[in-house]
């Protein structure tokens, strides 16, 4: 049953990144209405806030500040990712060297306008394709490593929640 649960929450939240901008876990319009006012009403004091503040928030809270973040805070949630990937013995040296090249390919234009996401967006998708075919990764591991901004330690806390 956590298992099920782990592998929907996994699907559940590589669609909300993928679709960066919607907020798809708003049940109707009015509490995504409000979810989106609260967000913009706090965007400014959590870019600036420590990290361990912004991911101690529901999903959904984090989810709505993301999409109201700069490219440039984005991209400091995830090089913060890739520098705790380093540490991941969990993943093999190819792995973290495709990973590095994700995150290095990673610029705020990519978050900011239409064109950079549509770019990122091309080169995420053949770089997780090759992760598929030459790593065996599933949809719950690129989502863990390729497809949120929250570690892995990070995931497992919110679970717990």
């Amino acid at each position: 049953m956590k298992r099920n649960f782990s592998v929907l929450l996994y699907g559940f939240m590589l669609a909300c990144f993928l679709f960066a901008g919607f907020s798809l876990y708003a049940q109707n319009a009015d509490s995504c209405g409000d979810l989106r006012k609260w967000a913009d009403d706090n965007a400014e004091y959590y870019s600036k806030a420590p990290r361990s503040e912004f991911v101690k928030l529901p999903y959904e809270k984090q989810q709505a500040l993301y999409n109201e973040f700069s490219g440039e805070k984005i991209v400091l949630l995830w090089q913060y990712k890739a520098k705790a990937i380093e540490n991941d013995a969990s993943l093999s040296v190819a792995e973290k060297s495709e990973l590095k090249k994700l995150f290095d390919f990673v610029r705020p234009c990519h978050f900011d306008t239409g064109d950079g996401k549509a770019e990122f967006n091309a080169f995420a998708s053949g770089w997780s394709d090759r992760m598929r075919k030459e790593y065996g990764w599933d949809e719950g591991k690129l989502f863990i490593y390729a497809s949120t901004w929250l570690t892995a330690d990070e995931i497992k806390a919110l679970e717990k929640k």
